[in-house]
């Protein structure tokens, strides 16, 4: 065997003479072939002025110097053409592209795809799976027991941005693919936590609205709602009255009223809730001391109960009854200052 197998670099043999020639021959070709390096890869004949060590990949229809070589190492050592001929498996940096080729027995070819090569170059990556499989929405996919985001010496932040209101950028908590909580600006710029028992349907326990800070959900004031997001307690008026709305659903409405002559037996006052009711509510109203005495023909001996007369979720008639043998209501008798109170349930 006069050569090594994978570089043929040449022995030195018993009783050679001018061993330092076979000697110095292998010297080159590892010069030459150690940390391969090649100009280029475009040319098919020797070019015109090669400084000493240059190296090609000789191209297709080669000819001069390096003819039959095509897909050889060219290399120019000590003023003339060497051919090395690669083996499968060889690796060579090409200059003049900056990318790195592999050898596959026949031909050269990217070791690495173009885009990953320009990814590695620029650090700039299309998609990154680590232990799984990343695609063109889950650019960026783990599969992992944990993930670890450290700081470098200070604090450490995780930002998540979209590109306009409208759209969501969150944390998405599933359980087998299914959505079960969320958490972040879901189509608003609101930051909010939902919750679903099956992934479709969605309700929101708390929001933070953008402008003004208000907690909505653990909010003491505000509006109130029936789906689990909104104040705790809202209050209201109109020409009705006032209410005060809970967020268990409780419902109190008040209103300070004037009764008016109905008949000898009776004043009344008819009043339209300032904010409804769903069932029927419990009412009671009590009259003015000083304007009874200074307006009604009855004293306080001659009158009974207050009563409600045609109750509804939306109004309701409170009459004032004096007792059988009382002195009779007369026209033009009323009571200003009486206040009528409501206690219900708003869902």
């Amino acid at each position: 065997m006069e050569a090594t197998s994978h570089l043929s670099l040449p022995y030195i043999v018993g009783n050679q003479n001018q061993k330092h020639i076979t000697h110095n021959e292998a010297l080159r070709m590892l010069d030459a072939l150690v940390q391969l390096s090649v100009l280029s890869r475009d040319l098919s004949a020797p070019p015109d002025e090669p400084e000493d060590g240059a190296r090609y990949i000789v191209a297709d229809d080669a000819s001069g110097a390096w003819s039959g070589w095509e897909s050889s190492i060219a290399a120019y050592i000590d003023g003339t053409w060497t051919e090395l001929q690669p083996k499968t498996g060889w690796l060579v940096w090409l200059e003049n592209e900056s990318n790195l080729l592999c050898f596959d027995g026949a031909d050269w070819s990217d070791f690495l795809t173009e885009s990953v090569g320009v990814a590695l170059a620029a650090g700039l990556f299309d998609k990154i799976g680590i232990n799984a499989t990343a695609d063109a929405t889950n650019r960026l996919a783990l599969a992992s027991d944990a993930s670890l985001f450290n700081h470098a010496g200070n604090g450490h932040q995780i930002k998540v941005n979209k590109a306009a209101a409208g759209n969501t950028n969150s944390l998405l908590f599933q359980t087998n693919w299914s959505g079960r909580a969320e958490m972040g600006c879901a189509g608003e710029d609101d930051w909010s936590i939902k919750v679903s028992a099956n992934g479709s349907d969605w309700k929101t326990g708390l929001k933070v609205n953008a402008d003004t800070a208000l907690v909505q959900g653990l909010q003491w004031a505000g509006a109130v709602s029936d789906s689990g997001l909104g104040a705790i307690v809202e209050r209201g008026s109109n020409s009705n009255g006032e209410f005060v709305r809970f967020a268990d659903g409780t419902q109190i409405c008040s209103i300070i009223a004037s009764l008016e002559y109905g008949s000898s037996t009776h004043m009344y006052y008819n009043w339209t809730f300032p904010a409804a009711y769903v069932a029927l509510p419990f009412v009671y109203g009590l009259v003015n001391f000083d304007s009874w005495y200074a307006n009604a023909s009855p004293r306080f001996s001659d009158i009974g109960a207050m009563v409600s007369v045609s109750p509804s979720v939306s109004s309701i008639t409170m009459r004032q009854i004096r007792i059988t043998g009382g002195l009779a209501f007369e026209e033009g008798d009323y009571s200003d200052g009486t206040r009528f109170f409501a206690f219900g349930r708003w869902y």
